[in-house]
Order: structure tokens, then C-alpha cells, then sequence
């Protein structure tokens, strides 16, 4: 282990191995600590011994790649809620959608959403699900 910092925040990097009592296959273990206010955060990425050295690239950069978020528009954003509604008329999803007045830029991400095409058909009195606030 060895102390470090990410982004300016004081950290702890550990690579530890567990060994299994049956001796089939050990595995290898990067951790990071990371202080940030009152709050500790660990990340853990977990290899093979045999492989590890192939996924530390990655493993470092996902575990080092971020920082504080200080953008006020991104932390008060409001959360996206998933609502069910009920289909009014026998139609295509699409139209369905387009009566929830759900974005055309939203369209496709809704209807997958839904395990659906927009060209399928729904019934009325049917149960789908949009996103809203």
C-alpha cells in the first residue's frame, strides 16, 4: 500500500491477493481509499493473478479518471422519474407516446424503455412507461 492523491484528495492505493483454500485460482485486488469531506470512498477492481497486469491500465483509470463535481447546474439538476401511464386509444406506441408529449429526441430511448418498438401496437387501458420529472 502506499499513500497518494487523486484530483488534489488524499488517497491510499493497495493491491492485495486472496488466495482460495482449494488452490484453484488466486485472484489480485487495486484498491483505492479516497478522503473527500467526511466521507471515505473505496473502489476495488479484482483480476486473476494471471491477468492483472493486463486490466491495471484500466482499473487506474477508472479509479483515478473523475473529479470533485463543483458545476451547480449538474448537482441541482432535478432527478428523472419513471412514470406508468395508461394508454387512452388502441394505436401505435409512438402515438402513445406522442399524448404523453414525450421528446422525438426521446422517443426511441422510451420505446426500448418499454421492450418495444414504436411501431408496435397497444391497446387501450394498456400500462407503459415514460420519463418525466
Amino acid at each position: 500500500s502506499k499513500k497518494t492523491s487523486v484530483h488534489d484528495l488524499q488517497a491510499i492505493t493497495m493491491i492485495a491477493d486472496q488466495v482460495s483454500q482449494e488452490q484453484q485460482q488466486s485472484l489480485r485486488t487495486l484498491i483505492y481509499v479516497i478522503a473527500h469531506d467526511k466521507n471515505i470512498y473505496a473502489m476495488i477492481g479484482v483480476s486473476a493473478v494471471s491477468e492483472f497486469n493486463n486490466y491495471v491500465p484500466i482499473l487506474k483509470a477508472s479509479m483515478t479518471g473523475f473529479n470533485v463535481l463543483n458545476d451547480a447546474e449538474k448537482i441541482n439538476r432535478l432527478p428523472e422519474r419513471v412514470r406508468v401511464k395508461t394508454v387512452s386509444q388502441k394505436g401505435t406506441l409512438s402515438n402513445a407516446l406522442k399524448y404523453y408529449k414525450v421528446p422525438d429526441k426521446r422517443m426511441e430511448e422510451v420505446a426500448t424503455l418499454n421492450g418495444m418498438k414504436l411501431s408496435d401496437q397497444v391497446e387501450k387501458g394498456m400500462l407503459i412507461k415514460i420519463i418525466g420529472h
